[in-house]
């Protein structure tokens, strides 16, 4: 009896000694049933982790396995907070892999962080702060052929920064985009794969300012507008894929302003009105 006992006990909780501490390591199976949930008291600032129905905030290794004993996610944990390496599995056909990666510092997200689509295949990677807000470079990856960043972004401490860029599979780029202080501020550039520019516009504190730019894939322009603040501010022209202009026109802080006209391909007008 006393021996059948021992061997369930195990399979539950089992207990780690290292040079400094015990560590408490708790295993969940489907068999078991055992779960980690949280909860935030009338005097908690934030919701603590608590194994089933101890009264005690959590303080461990906690294990998750799947049916067949494959792991699943682990986790440590002090006095309730997340805090320390944490590691999350999945499989793909038979070949199981880490599917996400990175630490925890009183229960927020600290350090280098790592999703993966398959084995040693990168999703994204990203770094967190001492707040737990993004920080420095992030790279999104395409997840079907090879790795290679279909993403770059930075952020300064949870805030957008610097030049944003996207990318075509191959590596050419998609679009570029700039920010300062968690604004839209600089050249906002979009690409057609073929290399040639598609959209250029400039941005202040998230508005738009200046001319507004758009070309047809064959680099011929196809559409001019000023802006002042964030509206429409000036002239305004779309262009027929030959050169010639299919309609113009001018605004004053956003509204139409003036004569509009419309013209057909061979250049003469086909309607006309003053607003």
């Amino acid at each position: 009896m006393n021996k059948i006992f021992l061997v369930i006990l195990t399979a539950i909780v089992v207990f780690t000694t290292n040079a400094q501490d015990n560590v408490r390591i708790v295993i969940k199976t489907p068999q078991n049933g055992h779960s980690i949930h949280g909860y935030k008291g009338p005097n908690d600032k934030v919701s603590l982790a608590y194994i089933d129905d101890e009264k005690t905030p959590f303080t461990g290794k906690f294990i998750e396995k799947g049916w067949d004993d494959e792991l699943l996610s682990e986790r440590n944990y002090l006095k309730g907070l997340l805090n320390g390496d944490f590691i999350e599995w999945t499989k793909r056909g038979e070949t199981e892999y880490i599917k996400t990666k990175g630490t925890y510092k009183n229960d927020k997200l600290f350090g280098d962080y790592t999703e993966y689509w398959r084995p040693n295949h990168k999703k994204k990677e990203c770094f967190y702060d001492a707040k737990g807000e993004l920080h420095g470079k992030i790279v999104h990856y395409e997840g079907f052929s090879v790795e290679e960043p279909t993403t770059i972004q930075f952020y300064n401490h949870g805030v957008r920064d610097s030049t944003w860029t996207w990318f075509y599979n191959g590596g050419k780029i998609k679009s570029v985009e700039n920010y300062k202080n968690g604004k839209e501020h600089g050249d906002r550039l979009e690409y057609y794969e073929n290399g040639k520019k598609k959209y250029e516009a400039k941005y202040v504190n998230d508005k738009k300012v200046d001319l507004l730019s758009e070309w047809y894939e064959d680099g011929q322009l196809r559409y001019t507008c000023e802006y002042a603040d964030d509206k429409k501010n000036g002239k305004e022209i779309f262009y027929y894929q030959n050169g010639k202009i299919e309609k113009e026109g001018a605004f004053v802080n956003g509204s139409k302003k003036g004569r509009f006209v419309w013209y057909k391909e061979d250049g003469t007008i086909s309607e006309e009105t003053t607003f």
